[in-house]
């Protein structure tokens, strides 16, 4: 009986010691708070990432001096946002092979940020912005339709858009100051986006191939593209119920793509020094009185009257 009792006290023993170690070991790979990692505590974060999986905050990775991101090779999973910002010395995002998924994915301002390869297919479900990289080509991103913004901003060696291969629709659509990205393919299957669509100082921008089947935006600002020609990829465009800005493109010489239009509020046609032909808003004009017009600062600039009067 003594020996019987012995046994049951030593199984109950080693089985909540067991327990107890495997809900140590669930803990230990979590953490449940926001957490901001820079020069200061840098070596702190190296020890206290280590096996960690699953991040339920923000991380925000500031200010250090190290090349790669090595300290985050366990992170799967990011329930907040990743903001990767200031770092003078990163040149790669090697570390990060492991994270599928973050809410939205923030990068700017790391100035020799050349090698994104280590977040190829990286789910992101809200904002993403990249900016100020000098990366020529990003991986493919897991996106298709974001709640939030994409910008993508002052990336100069940046050739193409191609990781955005799979977006549908986001809230708002930044690409701004890329100097030598010339046009937008990768973005075929973009259809909406519910905000503005802003598209400035992109200075080898020579078309906006890859919007072909874009169909709305709340407002579209298409300015200072200096290389731009035409607008002929917009066939697709009907909706852009608040503004449609075309601003200071000096070498845009045709509109030929926008006849399709048929909601916007304000049209603003300026300082584009070669467009002369306005043609194409003849159909546009006939069906909406109401809406205001711009046109002034281009090769030819006529009134609406002018417009329904001598266009065939």
């Amino acid at each position: 009986m003594r020996l019987t009792y012995s046994i049951l006290m030593i199984t109950f023993l080693v089985f909540f010691s067991c327990k107890k170690t495997e809900d140590d070991t669930s803990q230990a790979t979590v953490i449940d708070e926001s957490i901001v990692i820079n020069s200061a505590n840098l070596n702190d974060y190296k020890e206290s990432l280590k096996g960690i999986t699953t991040i339920n905050g923000d991380v925000e990775i500031n200010d250090i001096n190290f090349l790669y991101p090595a300290f985050m090779s366990d992170v799967e999973t990011i329930t907040g946002d990743l903001t990767i910002r200031n770092n003078e010395s990163m040149e790669s995002l090697e570390g990060l092979e492991k994270l599928r998924s973050v809410r939205s994915l923030k990068i700017f301002s790391n100035n020799v940020l050349a090698n994104l390869e280590a977040i190829r297919e990286l789910e992101i479900s809200q904002d993403l912005i990249i900016g100020n990289t000098t990366a020529t080509d990003i991986p493919e991103l897991d996106v298709d339709m974001l709640a939030g913004k994409v910008d993508i901003l002052s990336n100069n060696n940046l050739v193409s858009l191609t990781f955005l291969e799979n977006l549908v629709s986001a809230d708002k659509l930044t690409v701004k100051d890329n100097e030598v990205l010339p046009n937008f393919d990768g973005l075929e299957k973009l259809t909406q986006v519910e905000g503005v669509t802003n598209i400035s100082n992109n200075m080898n921008l020579n078309s906006l191939e890859g919007l072909n089947n874009m169909e709305s935006s709340s407002s579209i600002t298409i300015f200072s593209n200096l290389k731009l020609e035409t607008l002929d990829a917009l066939t697709k465009l009907t909706q852009v119920p608040n503004s449609f800005q075309v601003t200071n493109n000096y070498n845009l010489v045709s509109i030929e793509g926008i006849q399709n239009l048929t909601d916007c509020a304000s049209m603003k046609f300026t300082i584009n020094s070669t467009l002369e032909d306005f043609c194409p808003l003849k159909p546009f004009i006939e069906n909406n009185p109401s809406t205001t017009f711009e046109i002034s600062g281009n090769l030819e600039n006529p009134i609406i009257q002018d417009i329904l009067d001598d266009c065939p």
